[in-house]
């Protein structure tokens, strides 16, 4: 009888090891919605030098932070700023220490129509000859929160009020100007940069001193604390050759 059970007990620890060795093979990576694609690029790569799966999970950074203080089972998170990536740190629900900035976003201001900006855009702006411009919600997105401090700063932002919609991300920025349904909209640059092929028309790249900085921040979340993946993701996203895709993305980097 307490052969059987030794045996049971060995064959549980083993199936555990399994479980905790697959655990470590594949991590779950909250993304901001404007570095999707850089981050798909960078996966790719990591999985490939460390055999790790990677799941990436897009959205806006304030809807991410909230399934993440809801409880989503999250390892990794970039956000599109600093501000919630501190926060979670401060409130538990990342590892003290872990975070660090990856990426510094730029803003653009695009148009699918070729002629439209021709990288004028103060001109353009002020002339308010457009019936929509595109904003990402600046309450949950920080690229829609400096597409604010940009028309602020150029004294326009009650003169173009009427003409601003607003959509969660800006990935549904990039979408509403690409299909013609707002004539304008602000997203990053690597959005632009980074759609070579089916982002044709015109842009301006909005002086950084127009707007508050866009550091772009990650963590290492507390569910994924003790799978080595995560860590070595997080990692990877500081080596030399995580930092040429980012910058080739069309994002600055410390």
């Amino acid at each position: 009888m307490k052969l059987r059970w030794l045996v049971i007990l060995c064959v549980a620890l083993s199936q555990h090891a399994c479980n905790g060795s697959e655990a470590a093979r594949s991590i779950t990576v909250a993304v901001a919605a404007n570095f999707y694609e850089t981050a798909s690029d960078l996966t790719e790569a990591f999985t490939q030098r460390y055999g790790v799966d990677v799941t990436l999970v897009s959205g806006s950074s304030g809807k991410l932070f909230a399934q993440i203080t809801n409880g989503a089972p999250f390892d990794v998170f970039l956000s599109a700023d600093e501000m919630r990536a501190n926060k979670l740190e401060a409130s538990g629900h990342a590892l003290q220490g872990s975070g660090f900035v990856y990426a510094l976003g730029r803003l653009t201001l695009w148009s699918s129509d070729p002629q439209l900006i021709e990288n004028n855009g103060k001109a353009v702006l002020r002339s308010a000859k457009f019936k929509h411009i595109a904003l990402a919600n600046p309450a949950l997105a920080p690229y829609g929160h400096a597409a604010r401090e940009v028309l602020q700063s150029l004294g326009l932002l009650q003169t173009l009020e009427k003409h601003i919609v607003t959509a969660e991300n800006v990935a549904q920025v990039f979408a509403m100007v690409a299909t013609g349904n707002a004539e304008l909209g602000f997203l990053s640059r690597a959005a632009i940069v980074s759609s070579t092929g089916r982002a044709s028309g015109s842009r301006w790249d909005v002086p950084a001193s127009l707007h508050g900085p866009i550091r772009q921040r990650a963590v290492l979340l507390l569910h994924g604390a003790a799978n080595d993946g995560a860590r070595d993701f997080c990692e990877f996203l500081q080596s030399p050759v995580a930092l040429n895709i980012i910058r080739q993305a069309g994002y600055d980097t410390e």
